[in-house]
């Protein structure tokens, strides 16, 4: 298990991504601004099946869909996402820069699964079992 950690500074806030690398998928937690907490979970699964649970009145499912998503198609194994971001009435250009945050981690993460051969080594795991 590998665990990789990137941390964001936005509006006085952190938000930390953490990508915990696992035998078979891969799991991420998205949490800070000015209260960390879960409003979304997204599970991705190999051939584009996924399903999310929301916390009534969040709206990380945007994140975690598309985090979940990404990552999955360079696994090729189930990944997990959960994520819990807040900051007291954020803007519209607030939420586009959180999003960008996101996005920007995500790439990121997706080239470190690459650049690994973190998909081959879990494509090897499944073809042991």
């Amino acid at each position: 298990m590998k665990q990789i950690v990137e941390i964001r500074e936005l509006f006085g806030s952190k938000i930390s991504f953490i990508l915990t690398l696992l035998d078979y998928g891969a799991s991420v937690l998205i949490v800070g601004g000015q209260k960390s907490h879960i409003g979304s979970v997204s599970l991705y699964v190999s051939g584009g099946e996924g399903i999310t649970l929301n916390v009534p009145s969040h709206r990380e499912s945007v994140i975690t869909g598309r985090f979940a998503r990404e990552l999955g198609k360079v696994c090729n194994a189930p990944v997990c996402v959960e994520c819990g971001i807040h900051y007291d009435n954020a803007t519209k250009e607030q939420i586009d820069e959180i999003m960008a945050a996101c996005d920007d981690v995500s790439t990121i993460f997706k080239s470190i699964i690459v650049s690994r051969g973190v998909a081959n080594s879990i494509l090897n795991t499944i073809n042991r079992y």
